[in-house]
């Protein structure tokens, strides 16, 4: 009966299982009185389903619940943006046009339309708005003289990250009674290098506050003066955790530091039957210092999570380039916290004689300070082992196309030894499009990785998977023990068991097939997924179709993932587009 019920209202299968196993019995009549319910209580369910639902059933276009729905839908979906609130005024306009444009499209559909498609008036939302502030169903703040509303869970995730640093700073340091400058000199003896003054200063700065940020961009010695402050710590038989966002960006703090580096998800041990972390301020970390790296990928919600199970007299150091892109999730936590000055910040602008050799580096830097690459100016055709970075100039998206090809399809092999799929990243602004993730990808894997008859495969999630293809894992998998980012290899594709066996860095993971949805060809990723890691090649196309997304620190990260070699293939006038555009889009919080 309830099954029945569910599918009448074109809800399928799998959703209306999932609302069974949520309100059982009663999934009728909850679900007739308010199906908004189903918006904030079932995955895969969001306003516009929920909406749908609302019509068939003859709720109004105006009902108290519809505005209240679409106020969070509007909510969660600036998250999506970066922002973890909206300014009062546009969050009314964007409801409106939710409300409207949504029942619209729906009720077209319908036979009996009575009153569900009535217009939803801008003070109708303005007044539910109001009575869900007073009831605390959403939060409002005044912030730079701005009205901001916020859900609850973003502004208490705030509120919690600055609470949390307060107390850390102000319980005593584990390091009060050290000698510093005594202290640097003995580190320099152990990691064998003679510290610049400004990198002196920067450690120093570390060593005398319980909570601080050492900034900087590639090259400019952040790493060194990481494994300084571990020598350190670790002479005063003191333990510290080192933790990154992603499992790639930990790998590479592990490999830099020669010591076990953890994702924070991993590190916090999330428990997926509950949806959260073990560790937390009842059960905090067994640490005396912390070092979280890439923080500027680090967004709001998980800050808040980490800071929370940080013992109070711990240490505390932020690591990251502020310069790069934000957090994919809501905030700007690194730079609001570098922003605010009421943190010890430790930022190196130096680049160092071995890193200034890079032309990767150089040109970085340049890009940064809104400059086009000088040796770059003209189009490279020639390569040779000298440098480390070429930009080649190709005028149309099939121009582009082309030289990727050519270089996948052998030249950076020959010339340069790169073996196509462990060295080689095409790394591209967007997914969509002719230089998108989903065309370069097919494109490439009939370069590197054909069909042949013999050949193991499997057509899932409107993508041919191949053996010997190259994938990359788009969540968190704690069962089997896969991240968020983690690039490997398909060795075997078993078509009477159904199942696809990937090769990571130090595993082998058994997908099902209908767990494949979880992976994407990696031939191509966007430069979101490749942040925190770094390749051996990197090949970056650019061109002004990718207008939106023409931007400086978008530019910025992508070189900077690149080891040995870059090279950036397109147009001319859109790499100088990007290097022009410092304008970052402005995230709303209340961080700080």
């Amino acid at each position: 009966k309830i099954m029945v019920f569910l599918h009448s209202h074109g809800i399928s299968t799998t959703k209306s299982v999932r609302i069974y196993k949520t309100y059982g019995d009663q999934s009728i009549e909850k679900v007739s009185s308010n199906p908004y319910i189903l918006a904030r209580d079932i995955p895969g369910i969001g306003f516009v389903s929920a909406d749908i639902i609302a019509a068939h059933l003859g709720i109004a276009a105006n009902s108290k619940e519809r505005i209240k729905s679409a106020l969070e839908y509007a909510l969660w979906e600036a998250t999506n943006n970066g922002h973890c609130a909206m300014p009062e005024d546009k969050l009314i306009e964007d409801t409106a046009a939710i409300l409207n444009q949504t029942r619209a499209k729906i009720t077209s559909n319908l036979k009996t339309k009575t009153n569900v498609d009535e217009l939803v008036s801008p003070s109708m939302i303005a007044s539910v708005l109001l009575e869900m502030i007073n009831k605390g169903e959403l939060t409002e703040e005044l912030i730079e003289n701005e009205n901001l509303i916020f859900l609850p869970a973003l502004r208490n995730a705030e509120i919690s990250i600055v609470s949390r640093i307060r107390k850390l700073i102000s319980t005593p340091s584990i390091l009060e009674n050290i000698n510093i400058a005594n202290a640097i000199q003995w580190a320099e003896q152990k990691i064998n290098i003679s510290l610049s003054p400004s990198q002196r200063n920067a450690l120093e700065t570390i060593l005398k506050h319980k909570f601080s940020i050492l900034t900087g961009g590639p090259g400019v010695g952040k790493t060194t003066l990481i494994n300084a402050f571990l020598k350190i710590i670790h002479a005063k038989h003191l333990k510290c955790i080192l933790c990154a966002p992603t499992g790639r960006a930990a790998k590479r703090m592990s490999e830099t530091t020669n010591t076990e580096a953890k994702t924070i998800h991993r590190l916090l041990e999330f428990q997926p039957a509950i949806g959260g972390f073990s560790r937390n301020e009842s059960r905090p970390l067994d640490c005396e210092a912390i070092i979280i790296d890439e923080v500027s990928m680090v967004d709001v919600m998980l800050m808040s999570k980490l800071l929370a199970a940080v013992p109070d007299h711990a240490k505390v150091l932020l690591v990251g380039d502020v310069d790069q892109l934000p957090s994919v999730g809501p905030g700007s936590v690194l730079k609001d916290l570098i922003n605010s000055n009421k943190l010890p910040v430790a930022k190196l602008l130096e680049i160092f004689r071995q890193a200034s050799d890079s032309t990767i580096i150089t040109a970085a830097h340049q890009i940064n300070s809104g400059k086009f690459p000088g040796q770059y100016q003209k189009s490279q055709t020639s390569y040779n082992k000298i440098s480390d970075f070429y930009f080649i100039e190709r005028n149309t998206p099939e121009e582009i196309i082309d030289e990727i090809s050519t270089l996948i399809a052998g030249r950076l092999t020959s010339k340069f030894g790169f073996d196509p799929f462990k060295d080689i990243q095409v790394i591209t602004p967007m997914n969509r499009g002719k230089l998108g993730t989903i065309e370069l990808n097919k494109r490439i894997q009939e370069i590197i990785n054909p069909d042949a008859p013999d050949k193991e495969s499997v057509t899932k999630f409107g993508w041919t998977y191949r053996k010997g293809d190259k994938v990359i894992q788009n969540e968190n998998n704690y069962e089997k023990n896969v991240f968020n980012g983690d690039i490997g290899i398909i060795q075997k594709i078993d078509q009477t068991e159904q199942l696809v066996y990937v090769s990571y860095d130090e595993n082998t993971i058994t997908y099902e097939y209908n767990e494949l949805d979880e992976l994407s060809p990696a031939y191509a990723i966007t430069v979101h997924k490749a942040q925190g890691s770094e390749f051996p090649a990197v090949i970056i196309p650019i061109a002004t179709q990718h207008f939106l997304l023409l931007q400086r620190n978008l530019l910025y990260t992508a070189i900077t993932r690149g080891k040995k070699l870059v090279l950036i293939i397109g147009q001319k006038r859109a790499i100088a587009i990007a290097v022009k555009n410092s304008t970052t889009t402005k995230r709303y919080s209340g961080l700080l």
